[in-house]
């Protein structure tokens, strides 16, 4: 299977793991909690958020979707993970 921004059959299980445990981790983590934000996690959203309104004029969009799929699924992590105590 070839998936373009994934170099190499090797990385493949690696990036579908975080791919669909990223978001899944950080709702269940926020899910109950009072979670605060702070001025990165706000930065981070707000490139999020520009990369979401560049999906209007993109040329392709299927590549930019995944594009934007992949670091939604890192922010996610950086969500939870700035959270705990100990990694």
């Amino acid at each position: 299977m070839l998936v373009p921004t994934i170099l190499g059959n090797r990385a493949l299980p690696r990036w579908a793991l975080i791919y669909a445990g990223g978001p899944l981790l950080a709702l269940i983590y926020c899910w109950n909690r009072n979670v605060e934000f702070k001025w990165p996690d706000l930065l981070g959203l707000s490139f999020l958020a520009f990369a979401m309104a560049t999906l209007v004029w993109t040329p392709d969009p299927q590549l930019a979707v995944m594009a934007l799929w992949h670091w939604a699924s890192l922010a996610g992590l950086y969500l939870v993970g700035s959270r705990l105590n100990s990694l």
